[in-house]
């Protein structure tokens, strides 16, 4: 049984990585200072043959005991892993992940269980392509003022009802969306928080993907 979820990121944009049940439920390691292979992650080659992409890895933070993470609520196991003592924290993951075009959120595999976090980027990847429709967006540039690489660019302009449906969306962001360590291994650790603040992350996501809608409409 395989369970695929989606995030977002900065420097690569949209990412899927999968848990596979078939693959051991606990990792070799019990180390934390570094983040250490995900026990039942799919390899990479295994993830490009349902959605080509990128192959590559991230590093996530996720609900864990120390042996290894939890299962997401839509992974299902034969049998079923026995309980751990004590309340859970986020640990850091190395992850195989493949970078992918957003038109695979809507290309689903057989036989694979998405998450809720491949639904909500969907939403987002929509909402984008809607606000390139209404021509409710703004010429700009982007890069470091002053800088090498300055490029032009198409912003989303959130008024009215839209920005209330961003404000929406930052609400209903799952965590493992933001889940890739943004800050030095042990900030997890430190402060319980995984490091993208969902906001900054939205903003990100619709600045990239409402470019590439309104540069794919002209």
């Amino acid at each position: 049984m395989l369970a695929l979820h989606g995030l977002w990121s900065r420097t690569r944009g949209l990412l899927f990585w999968a848990e596979d049940s078939d693959r051991p439920t606990r990792s070799s390691s019990l180390a934390t200072r570094s983040a250490r292979p995900h026990p039942f992650a799919l390899p990479a080659e295994r993830l490009a043959d349902i959605h080509p992409g990128k192959p590559g890895v991230a590093t996530l933070l996720l609900p864990s005991y120390r042996p290894a993470p939890l299962d997401s609520p839509e992974l299902t196991r034969v049998v079923p892993r026995r309980g751990s003592r004590g309340e859970p924290s986020l640990l850091a993951w190395s992850v195989p992940t493949v970078t992918v075009d957003p038109a695979e959120l809507g290309d689903p595999a057989e036989q694979v269980r998405y998450g809720a976090s491949v639904v909500f980027l969907r939403a987002v990847v929509e909402f984008a392509e809607e606000l390139a429709a209404r021509g409710r967006v703004a010429p700009g540039l982007a890069g470091h003022i002053g800088g090498e690489g300055r490029r032009a660019v198409w912003r989303p302009v959130f008024t009215g009802p839209d920005a209330v449906a961003r404000h929406g969306l930052v609400a209903a962001m799952p965590p493992v969306v933001r889940a890739e360590q943004a800050g030095p291994p042990g900030v997890a650790a430190l402060t319980g928080t995984a490091g993208q603040e969902p906001g900054e992350l939205l903003t990100d996501a619709l600045a990239a993907l409402v470019d590439r809608a309104v540069r794919d409409r002209l």
